[in-house]
């Protein structure tokens, strides 16, 4: 009778090594650590949100026209500080079109004393006036720097000066109104200190209006 022989590969497999636990049962121990299969989760898709929109503060100070803001003695105007001779002036900037270097200025036969030519200005010709006149003070150089065009209406105009400077944030309450009695059609507004320096105030329509009195327009 052939007796079977053992199978060596089973003698050869070790059994898994036991542990005594703590209530006295043998605990197997695991050959290889057990580890947890990982699931992966798909990526949320990235949206990019909408910057939020900024408002300005509920008690920012409220803007307002020049001659608005000094009669009612409160709210602030945007103002474009400019010189003529050595006086300061500031003018709603919202009055004035453009600041710009002065152009080639052709003159014209029997024009008022207070009209120093015209000049063209994208393919108009506009009046330019000296601020003699309506502003009392000479330019300091025989010609004009600079160039502020105003508007009157639907008429265009220049007023020259000296020199354009920066813009200028007026707070209503800090003005020393004009001592006008009757100012409410007045080119000048009143005066407002910065540093050393004493600016005054003109009212934009009004210094355009007297400009154009009895002279030459330009229709727009």
């Amino acid at each position: 009778m052939t007796r079977k022989q053992p199978d060596k590969s089973a003698r050869s497999r070790k059994a898994p090594k036991r542990r005594p636990s703590k209530t006295g049962v043998v605990e197997a121990l695991p050959s290889e650590p057990v580890v947890a299969p990982t699931v992966e989760t798909p990526s949320a898709e990235v949206v990019a949100q909408p910057p939020e929109p900024v408002f300005d503060a509920p008690d920012a100070p409220a803007r307002r026209p020049l001659r608005e803001a000094i009669a009612a003695r409160e709210g602030h105007s945007d103002t474009l500080l400019f010189r003529i001779g050595a006086e300061r002036f500031a003018i709603d900037l919202a009055a004035v079109e453009e600041a710009i270097e002065l152009p080639a200025v052709h003159h014209l036969p029997e024009m008022p004393e207070h009209l120093l030519g015209v000049f063209e200005l994208r393919g108009r010709l506009v009046p330019i006036y000296s601020p003699q006149r309506v502003l009392g003070v000479r330019l300091a150089a025989r010609e004009a720097a600079a160039v502020l065009v105003l508007r009157a209406g639907e008429k265009r105009l220049g007023l020259a000066v000296d020199d354009v400077d920066d813009v200028l944030t007026i707070d209503g309450r800090s003005v020393r109104r004009a001592p006008i009695p009757d100012n409410e059609d007045s080119v000048l507004l009143g005066v407002v200190r910065r540093g050393a320096d004493l600016i005054a105030l003109v009212d934009g329509e009004s210094l355009a209006l007297a400009c154009l009195a009895d002279s030459l327009t330009e229709a727009a």
